[in-house]
């Protein structure tokens, strides 16, 4: 069994926790986007248009071509 990752032992209200730009440099979260990013390059410009929608619905935010 494998130790979690230190992102693994944060909480939302935690004093310690990270930023956000540093989260998105932890090595589990540079992995996570690189198997979304290639699972949605394989879908449809019309699945990846639904899939964003459900993100901004969910999250709140633009699609990464919006913020790139």
């Amino acid at each position: 069994m494998t130790k979690p990752s230190h992102s693994a032992k944060l909480r939302v209200n935690d004093p310690q926790a990270r930023t956000e730009a540093e989260m998105a440099q932890d090595p589990d979260a540079v992995a996570g986007r690189a198997i979304v990013e290639a699972r949605v390059a394989l879908c449809t410009r019309d699945e990846q248009a639904a899939f964003w929608a459900a993100v901004r619905r969910c999250f709140g935010g633009p699609a990464p071509e919006a913020t790139a």
